[in-house]
């Protein structure tokens, strides 16, 4: 009984599946591997002297320097920019993903260590994707909701893509056989933008901030290159200042998202989505990949693309940036801030709306042509039944 109890012990400790008798365990234990003086003098540590658990750009780090690392920078930029100040609303886009997770508890710590009278909202888009967003919206708003009786933000905001006129499905259905039309990541990403912009100057907050990573940037901005547009690639700097918009914010734009994804996963911060359905296919998706790829062969660039970037910005002159932008004006379709006629959604609506009138028509083409034809096979066949009664 005692030997059959060690050995159900071993099973568990050794993943072992029922049934494996004691010599299984001794030839498993022979067979496998032991770790060479080699391959122990390989094993990465931190600096403190822990076991790593993560390395970045070649050098380990434990769970609680890491912790230290990303907080230490999130804090300095914020800080050395002077990005916030005491008295602040500051409006999270809380999208539930791991960036916005973790953009949130980074705001947190960072109240908590300097003391200032900063207060947190945020705003939440539901883009109308059914198999995506819809099913976690009650697990975001519990979660939200706890976080609002301890008072760590001072309310919530969920806004459905849907008030817009039209919802992501709605929009891919329209957009089905479509070629030369935006994709759906611009569409998504054009009124989820303006939505939170929107919504943040409702609830009058003084600053909204977006859980942008270093990868998402160097990816927008090497689109950017390739569809020759030097407006958007200017687009961070220089920011634009006016009474209409509210102050925008992206400070994980120098942490990478694999850090982002191993802060969330050590500080049991659990994003309530994944990547979308609907990224898979999409021109950013592609960029990702191939960032991934030269990343995973040449370790270290996609940090070394956000230095040069940054050293591109810096030597352009200032004035010669601030020609590409125009006055802000507010939009003559919905009254929004922006520095056209009118904003990019309203031109967006309006193409959506023609391409689902022409659709219309076209249906109601097929419908009568349908009908034309059966009408006509129903007139030759009283024709024909006409003229065999009259024969007879």
């Amino acid at each position: 009984m005692r030997l059959e109890l060690i050995l159900n012990k071993k099973r568990q400790k050794l993943s072992v599946k029922e049934g494996t008798t004691a010599r299984d365990l001794v030839i498993r234990k022979k067979l496998s591997p032991r770790k060479t003086t080699k391959e122990k003098r390989k094993t990465i540590k931190c600096l403190c002297g822990k076991a790593a658990l993560i390395t970045v750009l070649g050098r380990g780090y434990c769970k609680s320097c890491f912790n230290k690392r990303i907080q230490k920078k999130f804090f300095q930029t914020l800080k050395k920019q002077k990005m916030v100040s005491s008295g602040d609303h500051i409006a999270i886009a809380f999208s539930g993903g791991k960036d916005s997770v973790v953009l949130l508890d980074l705001f947190l710590k960072f109240r908590k260590r300097t003391g200032l009278n900063l207060t947190f909202s945020t705003i939440t888009v539901n883009e109308g994707i059914k198999s995506y967003r819809e099913p976690q919206i009650p697990k975001l708003k519990k979660y939200l909701n706890n976080l609002k009786r301890k008072n760590l933000i001072e309310d919530y905001k969920l806004v459905d893509i849907k008030s817009l006129g039209f919802s992501i499905d709605d929009i891919k259905k329209i957009l089905v056989d479509r070629k030369g039309e935006p994709g759906l990541c611009s569409f998504c990403g054009t009124f989820r933008r303006y939505l939170v912009s929107k919504t943040a100057r409702e609830i009058k907050a003084t600053k909204v901030a977006f859980g942008h990573n270093l990868d998402d940037y160097v990816q927008t901005q090497l689109m950017n290159i390739f569809d020759n547009n030097m407006e958007r690639f200017l687009s961070l700097e220089p920011k634009l200042t006016s009474p209409y918009f509210v102050h925008k914010i992206s400070r994980l734009i120098d942490i990478t998202e694999k850090e982002i994804a191993a802060y969330a996963l050590f500080n049991n911060l659990h994003p309530f989505f994944e990547d979308c359905p609907y990224l898979k296919g999409s021109k950013r998706h592609f960029f990702r990949r191939l960032l991934n790829k030269i990343e995973d062969s040449y370790i270290g660039s996609k940090v070394k693309a956000k230095y040069f970037l940054d050293s591109v910005m810096e030597k352009i002159p200032t004035k010669e940036r601030k020609k590409l932008f125009k006055r802000v004006v507010l939009c003559k379709v919905c009254g929004e801030p922006t520095t056209k006629k009118i904003c990019n959604t309203c031109e967006m609506l309006e193409n959506l709306n023609k391409i689902k009138r022409l659709k219309a028509k076209q249906k109601t083409k097929k419908q009568n042509k349908k009908l034309n034809k059966e009408y006509f096979n129903v007139l030759l066949f009283i024709y024909l039944i006409a003229g065999l009664s009259s024969i007879g």
